[in-house]
């Protein structure tokens, strides 16, 4: 059995925050509260999808480079982060993922809706 291992993906964001401009408003209309969004804010309170495509194109790469169809799991907030991130790793694979439906799954041990959401869900 080959050992695991494990890496933790942050990026800018991650790292320093992130404030919408004065005004910035989601994809459906709705005015972003101006704050600092940090790191536990993502994929909670904010979902920011071009780092979502960001970190799948990280794993993406990582995955090219040792073994593409080696076991990896990727931790999401909740079920609708793993559906967004299943998507995007499809996205980031698809010379693999055309060959298999089954080649990126969601495997979520919650029911949509029932996993609990904090405050209101903005997708800037």
């Amino acid at each position: 059995m080959a050992p695991f291992r494990v890496f933790r993906i942050d990026i800018d964001k991650d790292l320093s925050g992130w404030r919408p401009e004065a005004g910035k408003t989601d994809k459906y209309g709705n005015e972003i509260e101006d704050r600092v969004y940090n790191q536990k804010d993502f994929d909670r309170e904010l979902v920011l999808e071009k780092r979502t495509a960001l970190v799948a194109g990280r794993i993406a790469d990582f995955m090219r480079k040792t073994d593409p169809y080696g076991k990896t799991i990727v931790f999401c907030e909740d079920i609708d982060h793993a559906e967004r991130m299943r998507q995007y790793l499809v996205n980031a694979l698809p010379e693999y993922a055309q060959r298999s439906k089954r080649y990126v799954m969601r495997i979520t041990g919650g029911f949509r809706g029932r996993e609990g959401r904090v405050g209101q869900l903005y997708h800037a």
